[in-house]
């Protein structure tokens, strides 16, 4: 066998390793959502202004040439994923709430987007069976890959944001998206 050859298969071997690798960092982003979405006991179908969509969504994360970030609903689940500078993957998880089960006219907020829709933007980092899990603005947690259970915690933090958010003053919102990177906006 040739030097090239023997590259060839090893770039064969690295490219399938990628791929794979990808394919696992993909999974656990929407198991993540998934599990979530059971934590919470949301309903699998929200109304969202004019239609019913998913209550707990991947999102992408994207960023315009000025600088400015937003987390768009993806078109495929291929879509979803990017790095940070780091070797983050980075995503978002989208969550709906209907303010009342019958309501018409829904107000949208977000931990980074707007209407009954917020986003949580989340790093991780991937190695094997574990990865460490970023959900801004400190939670950082150690999670084992294939044992959703080992996620609660980050969901936990995650409804704690979310009921820190409901529980404030009107006023204070805006001293809180300040600290903890939430945006807010009408539908």
């Amino acid at each position: 066998m040739s030097t090239f050859e023997e590259l060839r298969e090893l770039a064969k071997q690295w490219n399938t390793a990628n791929d794979d690798y990808n394919a696992k960092a993909l999974s656990f982003a929407r198991q993540f959502a998934i599990e979530f979405s059971r934590h919470i006991g949301a309903p699998e179908q929200c109304f969202d202004q004019v239609a019913m969509k998913p209550c707990v969504a991947v999102t992408r994360r994207q960023e315009a040439h000025d600088g400015s970030i937003s987390y768009p609903e993806i078109a495929s689940i291929g879509e979803t994923l990017d790095w940070d500078d780091n070797g983050y993957w980075i995503f978002g998880l989208l969550l709906r709430i209907d303010p009342a089960s019958n309501a018409s006219s829904k107000r949208t907020f977000t931990i980074t987007s707007s209407n009954t829709t917020f986003t949580f933007p989340l790093r991780f980092f991937l190695r094997e069976d574990t990865c460490e899990l970023k959900i801004d603005p400190d939670g950082v947690f150690e999670v084992a890959t294939t044992r959703p259970e080992s996620w609660t915690p980050a969901h936990e933090y995650m409804t704690d944001l979310l009921k820190k958010l409901f529980l404030s003053k009107p006023w204070e919102l805006y001293e809180q998206k300040r600290a903890i990177g939430f945006l807010t906006g009408r539908a």
